[in-house]
Order: C-alpha cells, then structure tokens, then sequence
C-alpha cells in the first residue's frame, strides 16, 4: 500500500507475485497485473493487454536484483548461494554495468551444470570454501533446503568480519508495507517489463486456492493466478502473530512501571521493540526481568522518576531519553489515582487528586508529541469509565476527558486511542487487592481478562489509533463486557443503558441461550427428582452445557462423560471456574485439583453429588451413575422460595458505592496500575516482579515527597 494523495486509476488484478519483493530501503511491494482496482496513477504503468506471467517474474527478479546491488559497491565481489536462475541472470546483467564480480554457488550438480555455478560440496574442506570466499565483500543466501542450509554455514564461517551477509527474507517477503515515498517505483517497473535481454522463463502458475499451500520463503519466484478461482481459503492469525513494533524507535509508558508496566514491556520486546521506559513517581522494577530483556532479546529497558503533572519532569525525561535513546515512537499514559466517594459527598481536593494525573498529564504528553510521528500515542481508561460505578465518577471523568483529547488527536491526523481495561487477573492492582471481588464483578456481567488477553487488548489499541483514521471511527477499545442472557437478574449497564441492550440474549432465539438457562434451573430440576439416576442425569446434562460455552463447543456436539477436562481442554482458569459453578449450582466444594489431576465428568458430578444432603434414593449401577458399590446418595432439601444459600455469599447491592469492596482498597497503595505483587510476563517469562528499586539515571523530579495514595472513603 502507498499513502499518496495523487490520482488513482483503477485495476482489476488478475495475476500477481507470490512473493513480495524488497524496493530500496521502503519496504516490500507485490507486482501485480490487472484491472478494476483503484492505486495511484504514479505507480502504474502501460502493459499489454494480455501480460504473460514470466514478465511478473522478471519484473520480480529485476527489483531484487536492483535491491542486492544497491548494497554492493562497485568493484567488489558478490556470492549468491542457490539463487533462481532468472535471479540470477538478473543480477549479473545489472552487475556487468557496475563492474561488480558475481559468484554463484549450488550445492545441486545438476544446478551447476544448467545455472553456470560453482558447485560447493556440503562436505567441502575449508581450504576450498576459504579461496572461493577470500574477496566476497557481501553475501547472499536463499534457502532451498538442509544441503543449501550446510553450504551457507561454511561459507558465513570463513567470511571476513567486513563482508555483508544478506538473507533471503531481506530481499523477498509475504507481507507488504505501506510506502511513505513513491520514489522512482514506476520508473523501475517500467523499466523492468521493458528490458528484452532476459529470456522469458518457465513460471509455476499457481491457483489462488492454492496459495495458502505455499511459502515465500524458501521457493522459486511464482505467479499467482487470480481470474481462475472464485474463492480461496484465508489463514487467520492472530494481531500478534507478526513483528509489530520498531527496533530502532524507543517506547515510554508514564506511571506504569509496575507488573502491569512490565507485562506490556516485554511483550513488546518479544514482538520486535528493543528500546523500553518505564516511569512512575517512584519506579521499582525487578532486575532480573531487566537483565533477562537484556540477555534474552539484547533489549534495553530503562527506569526512570517521573511527576506526569510537571511540565519540568516530563521535560528531564524526554531530554534524558533523547541523548541516550533512538526517538519516541509510542507513548501510553497509565497513571491512576483512586479516591472513591459519592459525587453529592465528594470534595473538590479529592476530585483534583484523581484527575489531574490523567487530565493534565494527558495535556501534557499531547503538547510534547504534538505533531510527533508516532507509532501509537495510548490513554488507559477503565471499564468503569464505559459502564460507569457509583462513587467513582471523578475517576471516569478523568477518563472521558483523556478520550475527548484522543479525539482531538485524530482529528489532527496523529495517533490516538483509549484503552479500557478490565478486571485483570494474576497481575496488576486488583490481583493482589485483597478487597477486590472478581466474582461479583463477574456477576454483573463482566468478563475478567488474563494478562495474554490484557496485550492483545493493547495491540488492538495500537491499531486502533494509528495515524490517518477516519474522523468517525472509533478511538477506544473495550475488552470485558459479556453476554448474558435475558432473564438473569443484572441490573446494572446492561439493563440502564441501552448502548448495551445487544449483549442481552433473548430466551427464543439462539439455542446456546437456552442451554444456558437450563443450566440455570438445575438446582430446581434436582428438587424434583426423585431417584440417583435423575440427579446424575439432570447434574450431568447441566454440566455438560456449561462446559460447551466456556469451552467455545457445539451445542450438538458429543462430549463423554469418561474424558477427562484436561483433555477437554480444560486449563487451570477454567478449572477456576468450574469450581465455581459447582459451588453455585450445588453448593458442593469440588477442588480445581480434582479437575486438574484427570478428573472426568462424571467423576465430577459424582463428587458434587455425594457432597449435598442425602438421597432417599440408591445409587443406580455403572456407567448410569458413576458410584461404587449403589451407596445412597446425599439427599437435596428444597428451600423456601426467594431463599438465597448462604455459605460463601455476599450481599451486594447492584452497583458497586462508596466503600464497596469491589474497588476501594483496605489499605494504602501507590497510585500507578502497576506498582506492586508478583507476577509472569508471558512470552518473556519469569518471575520478575518482586519489586526492587532500580537506580535511574536522572536526578528524580523535586515535586511531592510521596506518591498520591489510593485513599479511602
């Protein structure tokens, strides 16, 4: 893709590349022929009307060549392991003008005969390898194979340390990158479908059907036919699956220097970043996640004092991270203070406290990357924010004027988006607040995310702003909100706002609903039952249903009562859950280990059975029940309607208020998302996080002596 605001003219593609091929230093494009497609007119060029698919790959064979040769100095030699031959016919007709030597070596004898290379034996002694490389001042290799893999390895190991080594994935890719420049990319195409000195080739044409059963690593250059098939299977992956951020641009988080600040950091660093900032009031941060960044992906992860709310902070910082650090290409405000009250009873110094990190920090980053080319210029809201608490509306406003600024942001052409976070778990502030209830946040119909799902969220993030969004596409994105269906007593953002009324699930239209409420009812169907066989089957059906929606499972798919959930794909969450959902529907305390250790359906339903009030009833015999030896079963005693069971339950009003335990804390914290705990930093992983100071390399901000606390009501 080409950003350009030139005229277009519209193309329809019937043949293309499967390869994309390197141009210059911009990246990678993919040649293509056709009609009924809108590009810009300065990358076009007149063709005849019916192009062969060998002139595709000519086209391809001269931009790699143009590519390769533009980082060979005139005079020097060139050795290309295992090229194409249309490759390399290229390369030498171009070289030939530079007064550049070209090489060529295979490790196939009957490539060396038909390509005119010199053919190099796996097994060659080195003195051979050391007088063919001895004046090679740059290298090429394409792979093509476990013989050509052994070549490479002795050649790159008798190289001298000067000479350029070159892969082939620096020449040819699958992906395609959007061009800041048109450069001279139409003169080059032209002149690549006009050169007659190359001998039209034999080309694999492939069916678009059956591309996704090739590779662009490691093959021929090949066209792809586009006319010829209606569909064609697509291979999703995942917004992770790729290299997302820059090697050579720095990243800094503000007020995030915490678990959930180092969680984010080294996915990042997994994912291609190489230069990371940390910063809150007082950072702490674990050396051993920093020297393992280090160690394992040569990453550079730095600590440093930051009062987002002076402008003179904020200042130090960036001028600290400009004489050290390549320049900013990301920014993400995460501060958050947490003061929790009633709007009617709040006072303006409580109000002032919460906001003014995250309004004017926010005014602040804003002015100082006011026209920055960034990558992703973050705000970290709260799910709170979207479906609003009581007692919390200084902290959602906060929010709301982050995103209006986001907003404002986009407006300008730059990046910008909003982050709403959920409940986490296992990592960050509300994992290890010992007031804080997941489940009762659950039971309102929120999700609670894994810090996996916490970094997708934040890739999701960046795409969402990058520069160049519509106006009216949306800045925030929300993880958390959850299905739930009609009859279930939740009466809060699902019920009151209607921006949520679609994810109410009506009772007669969808059959998964309908399982769901079945499940629902099972405490009731087990008061009417009246043998061993009934209860077990009512438990098991019930159980079952539920398994299949938390497992993402057909409604009409078979599930045997004798597999066990690991091989269900039950993990140690779920396992979570499941215990849950016993205790719910039976009041039977059913261990996560028991789930873990092999435990199998019915062993399951037999253990939450034999946990209740006695049967009247006998145990029926294998496989009906699953119990040994027909032991009489606990019996279950119907309550009174409207009553509520009442070991492990709590009485909660709809809407969290002030003082709730779902969001004030019982003691003081630091004021970052992150500053505190123990956690895992997945796919960098590790137990980094009992916090230790790390020294930073600025003189810390003279501001206020202590961080602002979480204060409570």
């Amino acid at each position: 893709m080409i950003h350009s605001a030139t005229a277009t003219r519209t193309l329809r593609v019937t043949h293309s590349l499967l390869q994309s091929v390197a141009v210059g230093a911009g990246g990678f494009v993919r040649v293509c022929a056709g009609s009924i497609v809108q590009v810009p007119k300065d990358i076009c060029i007149p063709v005849p009307t019916h192009v062969i698919p060998s002139q595709l790959v000519i086209a391809g064979a001269q931009l790699i060549a143009d590519r390769l040769l533009s980082l060979t100095s005139r005079g020097s030699t060139l050795i290309i392991n295992e090229a194409d031959l249309i490759v390399q016919t290229a390369i030498r007709t171009k070289a030939s003008t530079k007064n550049i030597q070209v090489v060529c070596v295979t490790s196939s004898t009957t490539k060396s005969q038909i390509n005119q290379c010199v053919y190099l034996d796996p097994s060659s002694p080195v003195h051979v390898v050391q007088s063919l490389v001895g004046n090679c001042s740059v290298f090429v290799h394409f792979s093509r194979g476990a013989a050509s893999d052994t070549v490479r390895d002795l050649i790159v190991a008798n190289l001298s340390s000067s000479c350029l080594e070159i892969s082939e994935e620096m020449l040819v890719s699958h992906k395609v990158d959007t061009l800041s420049s048109l450069g001279d990319l139409a003169s080059v195409l032209e002149e690549s479908f006009s050169d007659d000195t190359l001998d039209l080739p034999s080309v694999e044409v492939l069916d678009l059907a059956d591309v996704t059963s090739h590779k662009a690593i490691g093959e021929t250059l090949a066209v792809v036919d586009w006319a010829n098939s209606q569909s064609a299977l697509a291979m999703v992956q995942s917004i992770d699956s790729q290299p997302i951020f820059r090697s050579d641009r720095s990243y800094l988080f503000v007020g995030m220097a915490g678990e959930l600040g180092q969680s984010l950091a080294g996915w990042m660093i997994a994912h291609g970043a190489r230069f990371i900032v940390l910063t809150s009031r007082r950072p702490t941060v674990n050396a051993r996640f920093v020297d393992d960044m280090s160690t394992r992906y040569e990453a550079v992860v730095k600590t440093l004092p930051l009062e987002i709310t002076s402008p003179e902070s904020l200042q130090s910082v960036l001028a600290s991270m400009a004489a050290a650090l390549p320049p900013i290409a990301g920014v993400i405000n995460g501060a958050m203070v947490l003061d929790d009250e009633l709007f009617a009873n709040m006072s303006f110094e409580q109000f002032s406290r919460v906001t003014k990190p995250k309004v004017l920090g926010t005014q602040l980053l804003d002015e100082a990357f006011h026209k920055t080319d960034l990558e992703f210029f973050i705000v970290a809201s709260s799910i709170s924010s979207v479906i609003g608490w009581s007692g919390q509306s200084n902290y959602s406003a906060a929010n709301e004027f982050m995103t209006s600024l986001v907003n404002k942001r986009r407006k300008r052409g730059v990046a910008g988006s909003t982050m709403n976070i959920p409940a986490v778990l296992g990592v960050g502030y509300a994992a290890h607040s010992e007031t804080f209830d997941f489940d009762y946040f659950q039971s309102l119909g929120y999700i609670n995310i894994s810090e996996h799902d916490l970094q997708v969220l934040f890739a999701e993030t960046i795409l969402t702003g990058r520069p160049g969004q519509a106006d009216d596409s949306p800045s925030q994105v929300v993880m958390g909100i959850d299905h739930v269906p009609k009859d279930l007593q939740v009466t809060d953002a699902h019920r009151r706002d209607v921006k949520f009324s679609i994810f109410v699930l009506n009772k007669d239209t969808d059959s998964e609903v309908q399982a769901h409420e079945a499940a629902v009812r099972v405490r009731v169907q087990l008061q009417s039952v009246k043998t061993a066989d009934e209860a077990y089957s009512v438990t098991r059906d019930a159980f079952i249903g539920y398994l299949k929606r938390i497992l993402r499972r057909a409604v009409d798919e078979i599930i045997e009562d004798s597999m066990t959930l690991v091989e269900q794909g039950v993990d140690s969450l779920v396992a979570v859950d499941i215990r849950a959902w016993f205790l719910k529907e039976l009041e039977a305390d059913v261990p996560t280990l028991k789930v873990m250790s092999g435990g199998s359906i019915s062993e399951l339903v037999k253990t939450g059975l034999a946990k209740m009030s006695s049967l009247e009833d006998s145990v029926p015999s294998e496989p009906v029940m699953p119990s040994e030896n027909n032991a009489q079963l606990p019996r279950i005693i119907p309550r009174e309607e409207g009553s509520r069971p009442t070991p492990e339950t709590h009485t909660r009003s709809s809407s969290p208020q002030t003082g709730s335990s779902l969001f004030t804390p019982a003691q003081d914290s630091l004021s970052t998302l992150s500053d505190e705990g123990t956690a895992q930093t997945p796919p960098p992983s590790g137990d980094y996080f009992p916090t230790i100071p790390v020294a930073s390399k600025i003189p810390e901000w003279k501001g206020p002596e202590a961080d602002v606390e979480i204060v409570n009501a």
